[in-house]
């Protein structure tokens, strides 16, 4: 979504461009120098994308966790913590009042 987005503000930016850049003559000549920009940016974001996980790779010697930790959800097994609860019936309790996701769970089960 945010290549698309990208890569159609750079191209409008050509399109809809007041004034050209230096050495640009008219208005397909900016366009052109915009899908130039493009073309790079499609190739070059994946590539060093590739070598950036290929050196954590390298780092850390895996890009996934444990299939455990995964079954676990990863807000307990990498942050000690739960972000949602999965529990149905919620009650009102006092720590859970107001307290991130499990508190808005808990005010909303209880105005129903």
């Amino acid at each position: 979504m945010h290549g698309i987005g990208g890569a159609w503000g750079a191209l409008a930016s050509g399109l809809f461009v007041a004034t050209y850049g230096s050495g640009i003559e008219s208005w397909g000549q900016q366009v052109m120098v915009q899908l130039k920009g493009i073309g790079f940016t499609a190739v070059f974001a994946p590539a060093m994308s590739f070598v950036i996980l290929m050196a954590l790779k390298f780092a850390f010697g895996s890009l996934r966790v444990s299939d455990e930790e995964e079954f676990d959800g990863l807000d307990v097994s990498e942050h000690s913590e739960s972000a949602y609860s999965m529990t149905s019936g919620s009650s009102m309790g006092g720590s859970q009042a107001g307290h991130g996701a499990e508190g808005v769970a808990a005010l909303a089960s209880a105005h129903h």
